[in-house]
């Protein structure tokens, strides 16, 4: 069971709900903003839930998947677009986290997570580089219109 504390929800699970779904609003251009609004804080919610469930790590990042997915389809965007951009946005969820970590490794900094602030403050850089993953996607669409 992995447990979030209120920091955890506010300071990291809300933010990344909201880039996650940006990340597919952004690729499929077929919901408005109080739908996106609405959709995240969904999200973030659910993640506490799934989270509480007595399961083994990694299989709630699958549950997360299939709960984003059914969320986005729910709001509007098509099954198929929801589906691709989802697994596109988890993966750069994924590699922004990799590089965050590759960061921290380079220049030796002690990533013990048992200090929450710390947690929080290390892995923050990893939210600034998917919106930078996204601002990359964002540019190239925007290019090949």
């Amino acid at each position: 069971m992995l447990q979030l504390n209120l920091w955890d929800f506010l300071l990291r699970t809300v933010p990344e709900a909201f880039i996650i779904n940006y990340g597919i609003i952004l690729l499929s251009n077929e919901i408005g903003i109080k739908k996106y609004v609405i959709s995240s804080l969904i999200l973030s919610v659910s993640v506490v839930f799934i989270r509480m469930f007595p399961i083994s790590f990694g299989v709630h990042i699958i549950i997360n998947i299939i709960f984003t997915i059914s969320i986005m389809t729910i709001a509007g965007v098509a099954l198929i677009k929801s589906i691709y951009n989802t697994l596109l946005m988890y993966f750069l969820l994924s590699m922004s986290e990799f590089i965050n970590i590759l960061i921290l490794n380079n220049f030796n900094i002690n990533n013990d997570l048992n200090n929450p602030i710390k947690k929080l403050l290390l892995g923050a850089p990893s939210l600034f580089i998917m919106l930078i993953f996204l601002l990359i996607i964002k540019f190239i669409s925007k290019k090949e219109e």
